[in-house]
C-alpha cells in the first residue's frame, strides 16, 4: 500500500507511524536516496549545460532557456493529464482559481518574465563560472 503524501511530508509519506525511538531506516534511507538523486541530477544538468554553452558549441543562452520553458511546459500538462490529484488548485471545485486575462497578466506574466530572465542569466553564467560554484547557488 502507498502513503498518501501532503504538504508536510510529500516525498516521505506520513509521520504520524514514528515511534518514540526517531525515524524508521526504510524513511532515513528514502530521504537519503531523494536528497543524494536531487544533487546528482543536478550537478549532472550544470556540467551538461556548462559544456553545451562553450564558445562555438551552442552559445545561444536564449533558446536553451526558450527549450527548458518549452520542456517544463509539456511535462506539466502531461503530469497534469495523469495525476490530475497533484494540481488541486486547477482541479478542486472549493480550491479552484479562476483564470482570467487580469490574473494572467499581473500573476503568471511577471513570474514567467522572472523565471526566463533568471534562465538566460544562468545559462550565460555558465560561460564563466565553475560547476561548484553552479552547484552552490
Amino acid at each position: 500500500m502507498v502513503a498518501q503524501t501532503s504538504e508536510i511530508t510529500p516525498l516521505l509519506g506520513p509521520l504520524e507511524k514514528l515511534d518514540d525511538s526517531g525515524p524508521s531506516r526504510w524513511i532515513v534511507f528514502r530521504a537519503t536516496a531523494l536528497g543524494s538523486t536531487t544533487i546528482l541530477l543536478s550537478v549532472s544538468l550544470i556540467s551538461f549545460n556548462q559544456d553545451l554553452m562553450r564558445p562555438g558549441r551552442f552559445p545561444y543562452a536564449v533558446l536553451l532557456a526558450l527549450m527548458h520553458m518549452g520542456f517544463c511546459s509539456v511535462m506539466a500538462g502531461l503530469l497534469r493529464s495523469a495525476a490530475p490529484s497533484l494540481f488541486p488548485a486547477l482541479n478542486s471545485p472549493e480550491e479552484r482559481k479562476e483564470i482570467t486575462s487580469a490574473f494572467l497578466w499581473r500573476g503568471a506574466l511577471p513570474i514567467g518574465v522572472a523565471s526566463v530572465t533568471n534562465l538566460v542569466c544562468t545559462n550565460l553564467a555558465f560561460r564563466h563560472l565553475s560547476v561548484a560554484f553552479l552547484q552552490m547557488l
